[in-house]
């Protein structure tokens, strides 16, 4: 069964790649490599694989240690393999990164749910809801990936989080009526429309600048006034983000950036499986990848069986069912 279900799950990665010959065997390979080294099995590996490489991957990329740094984030994060895979093809996806990049990308989600109280499925959700705007705002992965930490650090978390931040980067450049009023009484915006968050080539400034300048011009401001200010520019959903950022400022930023830059998923992967449970749990993935390793010889055998079965049935029901309707008449007057 456990050759059976890695067979399969290779055959699932082999599908979506289109890998064959050696290129396949050398994916066959280090999915038994990383079902021996770590406590995912090797059929969790496979899936995970499979998962980078819907998610725009390449097999190289793959191979050459992204499938690795997956591992270490699904253990860091006590998520599966296939979310694992799932949340950091996404952010690769979302921002043009590449496969390359997958070790930094995991390390950095990783370091989000260890210097906050967000868990890796808070940070795929608020992903999945901000990235796609924050890209288009001009915002590197890194930037949001602060952002998103620095809204779990003060409870926002998940989608709440992501849909805050995400009408927030919509609304930096103002589309008149109250919000120009407010952004032009707090000196954001100029009356020749100048905007402290947009820079001399018209880009978005970084999430670290623009929450520098929102705690700068309300610092004066009471807590009414301050909230009023937000909610007028950015919405009463986004006031949610624009709050935390104007309370923490670039320098809230700078430092869960520096707290998150020390961790690493492979770090904290290492830390949590350094105890008995840890051992417990590589040794289940070792021994399904013996099981994996003794079975793979029998799976010809096994299998030219199984399909000589179905060809009998096969007959049978070519055979047996023809006979069987001519004589039902007889049958049933008989009974």
């Amino acid at each position: 069964n456990a050759a059976a279900g890695f067979e399969q799950a290779m055959a699932n990665v082999k599908a979506v790649s289109g890998a064959s010959g050696e290129e396949f065997v050398k994916l066959d390979a280090l999915a038994m490599k990383l079902g021996k080294d770590t406590v995912f099995s090797a059929k969790e590996a496979a899936q995970g694989m499979e998962e980078m490489v819907k998610g725009g991957i390449s097999v190289a990329d793959i191979m050459d240690g992204a499938a690795k740094a997956v591992l270490d984030l699904a253990t860091a994060g006590g998520v599966s393999l296939p979310e694992a895979a799932e949340i950091a093809s996404n952010a690769i996806a979302m921002f043009g990164l590449n496969g390359k990049d997958m070790a930094h990308v995991s390390d950095l989600i990783a370091g989000a749910a260890n210097a906050s109280s967000l868990s890796v499925s808070d940070f795929r959700f608020a992903l999945q809801m901000s990235g796609a705007v924050a890209r288009t705002a001009g915002q590197t992965f890194d930037d949001l990936a602060v952002a998103i930490a620095v809204m779990g650090r003060e409870g926002l978390k998940g989608s709440d989080a992501g849909t805050s931040l995400k009408t927030m980067m919509m609304n930096l450049q103002s589309s008149g009526g109250k919000a120009t009023t407010a952004m032009i009484e707090l000196g954001i915006e100029t009356a020749d429309g100048g905007n402290l968050f947009i820079d001399a080539a018209g880009k978005f400034k970084p999430m670290a600048e623009i929450a520098g300048i929102l705690k700068d011009k309300t610092k004066d401001l009471t807590e009414a006034e301050r909230l009023q200010k937000l909610e007028m520019i950015f919405g009463s959903d986004a006031v949610r983000a624009a709050a935390i950022m104007a309370r923490q400022g670039a320098e809230g930023f700078t430092e869960m950036a520096g707290a998150m830059g020390k961790v690493t998923a492979e770090s904290v992967a290492a830390t949590k499986l350094d105890t008995l449970s840890g051992s417990f749990e590589q040794l289940k993935g070792s021994w399904e990848t013996l099981l994996i390793t003794i079975g793979k010889p029998m799976l010809p055998l096994i299998r030219s069986v199984v399909d000589g079965l179905t060809g009998f049935a096969n007959t049978l029901i070519e055979n047996v069912g023809p006979v069987l309707k001519a004589i039902a008449p007889h049958f049933n007057r008989f009974i």
